[in-house]
């Protein structure tokens, strides 16, 4: 196998891993950071709030 094509390859993979990832991660982020703002616009310091529907949002993704 040339090196270039082990290259391209290895991008390839990385480049798919990211975009598998991101679609898992972000919208954990998103719900994440909606309730962060939720949180301090109310005072409420339930840590259980912050992170059961991020866990909803990451297993439906």
């Amino acid at each position: 196998m040339a090196p270039e094509a082990f290259v391209e390859l290895f991008r390839d993979a990385l480049y798919l891993i990211l975009i598998m990832v991101c679609a898992i991660v972000i919208p954990g982020l998103i719900v994440g950071l909606i309730v962060a703002i939720f949180q301090a616009a109310t005072s409420i310091n339930e840590q259980t709030l912050s992170f059961l529907p991020r866990l909803i949002a990451t297993l439906v993704a």
